[in-house]
């Protein structure tokens, strides 16, 4: 059966950890952004013409990866947003067996009415075929 509970404390944990995360990222970010300017400053122009081939396919990929991190956050979220509005199975379940009992119950009554039925029908023949038999002698008398 599934631990709601402790699934739901994963989930929250998670979420907390990509918030820390994300606000990490942003922060990393900036400092190579400014890192990045204190390169250009500092560094003679035929440096930076060798290397911007180099820093351009870094950040092509840097992008490539950040966008396919944001993208899986965001799918996170959206399930772990539908998930929290779920409400927990167990007390419907539970009244769902709770009924599947009764229903069975109603089930084994009513074989055992019918088999009832069946009884009285044989009896009430029986009685009436007795009945039958014991009025000609009756009218003898």
């Amino acid at each position: 059966m599934l631990d709601d509970d402790r699934m739901q404390r994963e989930l929250d944990q998670t979420a907390a950890e990509l918030a820390i995360r994300q606000d990490d990222s942003e922060q990393s970010r900036r400092r190579l952004i400014d890192q990045s300017r204190d390169f250009k400053k500092n560094t003679p122009e035929e440096l930076r013409k060798q290397v911007a081939p180099l820093l351009k396919s870094f950040q092509g990929e840097i992008d490539a990866l950040s966008k396919r991190s944001k993208e899986a956050e965001t799918a996170f979220l959206n399930v772990y947003k539908r998930f929290i509005d779920v409400p927990d199975p167990v007390g419907v379940l539970e009244v769902a067996m709770q009924l599947q009992q009764k229903v069975q119950r109603l089930n084994d009554v009513e074989m055992e009415n019918q088999k009832l039925r069946e009884t009285l029908e044989e009896y009430n023949k029986e009685f009436a075929h007795v009945k039958n038999q014991g009025e000609p002698a009756c009218r003898a008398v």
